[in-house]
């Protein structure tokens, strides 16, 4: 029985092998098999489309050569598709019989592994695709959230790689096309697999970053955006929607055309899709955050607090003076210790710390 290679072997296969590879698995009929290959095809119809293609081919050369003699290394490679209107995709399925297991050895079965995908509901779903085969492959739009105090890292079907900040949610939606995320709150870091092809546009409000080979962060505050390059160069620009609907005269404050922006430099982006000019940021600074560390250089009190209460249930900090939340400090934190934050203000004489586990409230004395 052919066994499931590991998990980084069968990553490691392009799409195309992951198909072929999965027609063989599929003899087994093992529960945990067609489990696997169901996830598998959810995970984008590029999976559906190449496991139809190699299915198209095996069931071609199943006419062909219905003894199975021909080996598949003397196979022509796939560089072209095949025609997938071909009757074994779409009649027979449910009676057809596959070849004796003895002569398979060379080649995947095809109508085996179509039968036990329709058993999962999955046929439909590819011959669906199948319909459309000349319009563009798009992935179903992915979600991702963190509670407070969480973060994630997601591997991204591109080679992308995803970092994903405490209280935040990004959608993912790639296409044949573009690769899109929408950063809807919080804060991400991306950084970017190089694909000139397939471009890697970044939303944050009324805003696009188009990454370019780069490593990059997107805060996502209330009122603005902070985009903050730590590799490469990345382009932001607004929205091409917004850029339609602006009236002469009340044109934003800020740029308006697009801005690019290189490894050490940080902008701005406003509510209304205005752009600050770069300004040099502190790259130690803006990755602290992967290692739960927060560096605050000359920042306002208030500024601290909300930090902290970001990443934290409790105890959450607040601050009843504002003259207090306007102080300015220079400071380092572990994101998970809000309780050093107060020891170090109980020290100065002008100030009141109350603490209990679910509240550091500070005012002045």
């Amino acid at each position: 029985m052919t066994t499931m290679k590991t998990r980084r072997e069968h990553e490691a296969l392009s799409i195309r092998e992951q198909a072929a590879d999965w027609l063989l698995i599929l003899e087994g009929r093992r529960s945990e098999d067609l489990e696997a290959f169901a996830d598998w095809l959810a995970q984008s119809p590029l999976h559906v489309d190449a496991f139809l293609r190699m299915s198209a081919v095996d069931s071609l050369l199943s006419e062909v050569d219905p003894e199975r003699s021909i080996a598949i290394d003397t196979i022509p490679a796939l560089d072209t598709e095949p025609d997938l209107r071909i009757r074994p995709l779409t009649a027979g399925l449910a009676t057809a019989e596959p070849p004796p297991a003895k002569s398979r050895a060379r080649w995947r079965p095809t109508v085996t592994a179509w039968a036990i995908a329709a058993g999962l509901g999955t046929l439909a779903i590819a011959i669906g695709m199948l319909t459309f085969t000349h319009s563009p492959i798009s992935e179903p739009q992915q979600h991702y959230v963190t509670a407070i105090g969480e973060q994630r890292i997601v591997p991204l079907e591109d080679g992308s790689v995803l970092y994903l900040n405490t209280g935040s949610a990004v959608s993912v939606h790639f296409t044949a096309k573009e690769r899109l995320i929408r950063l809807e709150s919080g804060e991400a870091m991306f950084k970017v697999s190089h694909d000139p092809a397939r471009p890697f546009l970044v939303h944050s409000g009324n805003s696009i970053i188009q990454a370019i080979g780069t490593q990059f962060n997107v805060r996502r505050r209330q009122d603005d955006s902070v985009v903050s390059v730590t590799e490469g160069v990345v382009q932001v620009s607004r929205e091409r929607g917004l850029m339609e609907t602006l009236v002469p005269g009340e044109a934003p404050a800020g740029n308006i055309e697009p801005v690019r922006l290189k490894a050490g430099e940080a902008l701005q982006i406003g509510r209304d899709g205005s752009i600050t000019s770069p300004v040099p940021v502190d790259v130690a600074r803006v990755n602290a955050w992967r290692a739960r560390r927060l560096i605050f250089q000359n920042d306002t009190l208030a500024t601290i607090a909300d930090e902290f209460n970001r990443y934290n249930l409790k105890p959450k900090i607040k601050i009843a003076d504002a003259a207090v939340a306007e102080r300015h400090f220079a400071v380092a934190f572990d994101a998970d210790d809000p309780e050093s934050l107060a020891a170090i203000l109980k020290r100065d004489p002008t100030l009141e710390v109350e603490q209990t586990p679910d509240l550091i409230a500070i005012r002045a004395r």
